[in-house]
């Protein structure tokens, strides 16, 4: 009789139990291999380490930084139209005719702006199908709420229009917070939070009674 070897016991750090071709226990399995590549499951992308002490203030000034930028979206439109005004300029003085203009510059600046970063990451960007129609649907709401913005500004003037667009859409954003993202716990922080959504609603409800 030929003699049998015995089956040689798996490494500990692979599961036995799962079947050793299925992509699944691979990629479970090949935590302690940081550089392995299976198909078209790479290594994680590398991102910019910050301390934990540091990571909340940088988003938080970040998120500022965007905000200003967002709400000086129709300056350069109230500038043209005030100067047109005193000069005396053939020039419409609704808001209107100004937002294909500015939505096709920001769109040529996006997609510059993804270009540069697709060069700079040779041509692999870390960009999930996952993110893809969600980015699409995100855009499309700004859109939306940019061109109603600007209605608003056409009807209230921009003395009343503004308070009002910037200070409503953190009570959205606060609600978002509330029940879809759980970022808010219940206790002090809902007294807190209530609080300011009143009196950001009557502070808004008092501008428009103004007008």
């Amino acid at each position: 009789m030929e003699n049998i070897k015995p089956a040689k016991k798996p490494p500990p750090h692979i599961d036995s139990k799962v079947h050793p071709l299925s992509v699944t226990s691979l990629e479970e399995q090949a935590s302690d291999f940081p550089d392995l590549t299976i198909g078209n499951i790479g290594p994680t992308p590398s991102r910019p380490k910050l301390t934990q002490r540091l990571r909340r203030p940088f988003f938080i000034a970040l998120a500022l930084f965007v905000g200003c930028f967002y709400f000086t979206c129709p300056t350069p439109t109230i500038a043209y139209n005030d100067t047109a005004a005193r000069e005396g300029w053939d020039a419409p003085r609704s808001f209107v005719p100004y937002l294909f203009s500015l939505h096709s510059g920001i769109f040529v600046s996006s997609t510059s702006i993804f270009i540069v970063y697709a060069l700079m990451k040779r041509n692999n960007p870390f960009a999930t199908p996952d993110l893809c129609l969600p980015a699409l649907g995100s855009g499309l709401i700004w859109s939306g709420g940019l061109i109603l913005w600007f209605l608003s500004i056409d009807l209230l003037g921009q003395g009343v229009a503004g308070p009002i667009t910037a200070m409503l859409p953190t009570c959205v954003a606060s609600l978002w917070s509330v029940f879809y993202f759980r970022e808010v716990k219940p206790g002090r922080s809902y007294a807190y939070l209530i609080t300011a959504i009143v009196l950001t609603f009557s502070g808004a409800m008092a501008i428009g009674l103004a007008k």
